[in-house]
């Protein structure tokens, strides 16, 4: 994988989808995360694992918050896992810690 590239996994499990991100969350890959994040199912659950993301910028702050935001729109619950510290750093600035669950790791 190139530098500033990002990968994403998908694993869904019934009502709960897992992202698995490896890589760099900006504004090369934001919205390919929004893409990937779309048929969340109603009253479902989205976790976004990040033990592999390695950056995460301005970009890939507004793509978390633009998620955080649909899924109370589309009603389904959202979740962060894994998170590294760097990561932990964006989204403690942007308050989105406070906003969105925060686990120590996928299911």
């Amino acid at each position: 994988m190139a530098l500033g590239e990002l990968s994403i996994a998908r694993d869904d499990r019934g009502d709960l989808v897992v992202l698995a991100l490896h890589g760099e969350l900006d504004r090369t890959s934001a919205d390919k995360l929004l893409a990937d994040a779309a048929g969340v199912p109603l009253g479902g659950e989205l976790v976004l694992d990040l033990s592999a993301l390695r950056r995460l910028d301005a970009s890939g702050v507004r793509a978390l918050t633009n998620l955080e935001v649909r899924s109370r729109v589309e009603r389904w619950s959202f979740a962060l896992a894994g998170v590294q510290p760097q990561v932990a750093a964006m989204l403690a600035e942007a308050r989105l810690d406070q906003r969105i669950d925060v686990r120590d790791r996928a299911p």
